[in-house]
């Protein structure tokens, strides 16, 4: 497949190495407000004697993804583009034969390709960045609450944001923890039963280390947890869960979201 959507910037992406003959390692890009227009990337594969190419586009990471075979000596190699920027060949270990279709999994966040031979190979990145279901919550006036990622591409990957959102909120207003365990919290046991203090049917699961208050409008909180630039972060679990106003409901005057459990990855 050579035509791709880039859903995190709506448009349509293409590459193309050869044109009329010539090599002229194009990439081009349709919105619907200006149609085909090419971009100014660089650095892809070009000079080459014969191509066999094939795209995808990687949500979890939010970024274009080539599967490039090039003859004569039929070596094949991985360039990756994120957002508008330029082509980067990746490292590829072994050669995966010629090309075929290639797709995202993103059930498994994994790139996948069947090549012409019928062989399928999958690839992914070392350390990927994950984010979770991890306990229930409780309904509410409006159901039960959902904690998410906002989309697919915000996960909490080093030197990024990940981006959440809260659902089913009365009154447009969470309490959002993010916490380092769901074992225990200030001595109390987790998950920690809230029927006794006023909100029967609800658990609370995760260490409330660092908690925001937030608005919104509409029944949606959205929210934001960044992550540093820092290799000390990579590979660290965090547990994160909302608490949402509903005046009236129950005596606490709140329900509790369904939890997550997150992993830092590195891009």
């Amino acid at each position: 497949m050579n035509l791709i959507y880039d859903s995190s910037r709506g448009r349509l992406v293409t590459f193309c190495p050869v044109q009329a003959g010539a090599y002229t390692n194009e990439t081009w890009e349709w919105d619907a407000a200006n149609g085909w227009q090419q971009a100014s990337a660089t650095g892809g594969p070009t000079q080459l004697l014969s191509i066999g190419l094939s795209l995808t586009y990687d949500a979890s990471r939010n970024v274009q993804v080539a599967f490039v075979w090039q003859l004569p000596a039929g070596t094949s190699y991985i360039y990756e583009r994120g957002g508008n920027g330029s082509w980067v060949r990746r490292t590829l270990s072994g050669q995966l034969g010629w090309s075929g279709p290639l797709v995202h999994d993103t059930l498994r966040n994994r790139n996948v390709l069947v090549n012409g031979g019928g062989s399928t190979w999958s690839w992914a990145v070392p350390n990927p960045a994950l984010y979770s279901y991890h306990g229930a919550g409780c309904p509410g006036s409006l159901g039960e609450p959902q904690l998410a990622a906002t989309d697919p591409w915000t996960l909490p990957w080093l030197g990024r944001s990940l981006q959440f959102t809260v659902d089913h909120a009365p009154l447009d207003l969470a309490a959002v923890a993010t916490g380092l365990q769901d074992t225990s919290f200030l001595s109390l046991p987790l998950p920690l039963d809230l029927s006794p203090y006023g909100a029967p049917g609800c658990s609370w699961r995760v260490s409330a280390d660092a908690t925001v208050v937030l608005g919104g409008s509409g029944g949606e909180v959205h929210g934001s947890l960044p992550i540093p630039l820092n290799g000390a972060f990579l590979g660290m679990r965090l547990f994160q869960q909302a608490m949402v106003f509903d005046s009236g409901w129950n005596a606490l005057g709140v329900v509790a979201s369904n939890s997550r459990v997150m992993t830092i990855g590195l891009q």
